[in-house]
């Protein structure tokens, strides 16, 4: 391990170095609405988070511990460093943090306000229907499955945002509704 200074030292002994924020340092969002021709109602929504790092846990699993990894196979297309951390079984490598920085398309809609004339036939007073997709895009460059998960398992305890290992992302969502009021 590198002592900070550029020397050799036994990792035991070699400093603590502070590797990011686990948490974001910035969050939002920001919506829009669009209504054409009185019935139609378009709607998105964005959110991003900011400013922290992930440890990639599945990268952990797959490369150092099963080998199952291009820079095993082919270390020469890597940076030596790289492959020295990674033949070194580290439980913590350098190689398996990443920004986590990321921003999705949360939600896309479209909804439709039904005339009053087609709704009297069912007693109706209003009714809408709505088409909308959720979780549709996220733009990142975290190598990992999702910037968004929690690993909540182990000696890591419940709320480790730091790692990021054995969840799906978040899957797209797909719906059709139909709201009416009598």
């Amino acid at each position: 391990c590198d002592d900070g200074t550029g020397k050799g030292v036994p990792c035991a002994t070699a400093p603590d170095l502070y590797l990011g924020r686990t948490s974001p340092k910035m969050e939002g969002g920001f919506s829009a609405n669009l209504t054409l021709f009185n019935n139609l109602r378009f709607f998105t929504q964005f959110d991003f988070k900011t400013g922290f790092t992930k440890l990639d846990g599945n990268y952990r699993v797959r490369c150092i511990f099963f080998s199952e990894c291009r820079e095993n196979w082919f270390p020469q297309e890597f940076d030596p460093v790289r492959i020295a951390e990674i033949q070194a079984g580290g439980t913590y490598a350098s190689v398996m943090l990443d920004r986590a920085d990321f921003l999705k398309l949360r939600e896309l809609s479209m909804s439709y306000s039904v005339p009053s004339r087609f709704l009297e036939k069912i007693g109706a007073r209003t009714g809408t229907v709505t088409v909308a997709g959720r979780n549709l895009y996220t733009w990142t460059k975290f190598m990992g499955l999702e910037p968004e998960s929690t690993f909540n398992a182990g000696t890591r305890g419940g709320a480790f945002s730091l790692w990021e290992q054995n969840v799906l992302p978040q899957l797209a969502q797909f719906l059709v509704t139909f709201n009416v009021s009598f």
